[in-house]
């Protein structure tokens, strides 16, 4: 048994019924057993959660915002997540000199064969690099990165 002792202004606040408030929502009931003294007295209280509720209008209006601003902040949420991986990065810079093979990338980076090789294949995948055979030996894979304007974006990036 808990012998905790409430405020008998918060007991009564919460049995009385609340305000009608479009700011509160009941989420229940719960009931529960008051002690004043020796007597116990049975009692239920709604439980309510305060919550700013925007009329309806509100939900479906974009302030300042054409559908065009919409999309572009989209897309740019899309390419930074592509983005956000500091291996996948540090090849991009590798890149920054011209067209490598995995197994120089991999020295340049200080990672593994698999390891730059799955990042290789994601960033293809996504776009932000470009493959091809090597003319002299067909059993090599160049990389290159595909969009020279990735590079911009991190140079001012990195200004940030």
């Amino acid at each position: 048994k808990r012998n905790d002792t409430v405020p008998i202004d918060l007991i009564m606040g919460l049995i009385s019924k609340p305000p009608i408030n479009p700011m509160i929502k009941s989420i229940g009931t719960v009931s529960f057993l008051f002690l004043l003294g020796k007597a116990v007295y049975p009692c239920r209280a709604d439980i309510a959660t305060y919550a700013f509720v925007p009329p309806p209008q509100a939900l479906n209006q974009r302030p300042n915002m054409t559908q065009t601003d919409w999309d572009t902040a989209d897309h740019a949420a899309a390419v930074l997540k592509r983005l956000a991986n500091p291996m996948r990065l540090r090849l991009l810079l590798a890149l920054r000199g011209g067209p490598q093979s995995v197994s120089v990338l991999q020295v340049m980076v200080g990672a593994t064969q698999p390891a730059v090789s799955l990042q290789l294949l994601r960033m293809r995948n996504d776009g932000l690099v470009s493959c091809y055979r090597d003319a002299d030996d067909a059993r090599i894979m160049l990389y290159a990165v595909a969009e020279p304007r990735t590079l911009a974006l991190l140079d001012m990036a990195a200004t940030i």
